[in-house]
């Protein structure tokens, strides 16, 4: 049987990377306001 696994140190560099963010806001009493939309932006 073949080896399909790749075994290089490069081997996850054929996938694409994403990075998810997410924010809130906290006032000066500590209480957090809503979270905002999440976003994902594509990272090397």
């Amino acid at each position: 049987m073949p080896d399909l696994i790749p075994r290089s140190d490069d081997a996850f560099d054929h996938f694409i990377k994403t990075a998810y963010y997410a924010a809130r806001w906290v006032n000066s009493k500590g209480e957090p306001g809503p979270w905002s939309a999440i976003t994902g932006s594509i990272v090397s």
